[in-house]
């Protein structure tokens, strides 16, 4: 038997399927016109604003302040103008007639961001330890009452240890004073 080629025959569900498509290619097109050509659907011709992905941004933003501005070494999150200028704001309550050195102004701000990160990270510990993940109001204001609380424990301990090392050489030069007049 020899083989012979089938062709496929037409049925009434074929061309249905047809018309539908042709219907809904009508019905797009027709939105197409109506929006105006910018794509918004057909609402009144209003454009969407255009959104990154999710994690896009903060993609990026951790690259900028990976390889961010450094002054010695140390990597800067606040931009070097804008603590100058709040440096010069707060000299000038008492002065008004004062220059400062860049060093001062560069020790002056790695000890702010120093002091910046280190509150962020006790406020995080705190919302840890509340089984939360956003950071509020109060988390700060404790944050900085401890850091502060510890900033002045230290204080007061090392300005202790500065004074029993000043009373103990005062009583070794009085022994040694005492020594002196012996001979």
């Amino acid at each position: 038997m020899a083989k012979t080629k089938h062709t496929a025959r037409k049925s009434a569900s074929d061309k249905d399927s047809k018309e539908k498509k042709a219907e809904k290619h009508a019905r797009v097109m027709k939105q197409a016109r109506k929006s105006d050509g910018n794509g918004s659907g057909g609402s009144g011709g209003i454009k969407k604003p255009h959104r990154f992905r999710a994690g896009t941004v903060a993609k990026r933003e951790c690259r900028k302040y990976q390889s961010g501005r450094t002054i010695h070494g140390y990597r800067l999150l606040v931009p070097k103008s804008s603590i100058s200028r709040r440096i010069r704001e707060a000299v000038s309550l008492y002065t008004n007639d004062v220059r400062l050195q860049a060093g001062a102004e560069e020790a002056l701000q790695s000890s702010v961001e120093d002091l910046m990160v280190s509150i962020f990270d006790k406020t995080g510990e705190l919302c840890v330890l509340q089984k939360r993940k956003t950071l509020n109001r109060r988390n700060f204001r404790f944050a900085v009452t401890f850091l502060l609380r510890d900033y002045l424990n230290d204080k007061r301990q090392a300005g202790a240890a500065a004074l029993c090392a000043e009373q103990r050489n005062e009583r070794m030069s009085g022994k040694s004073a005492k020594a002196l007049a012996a001979m």
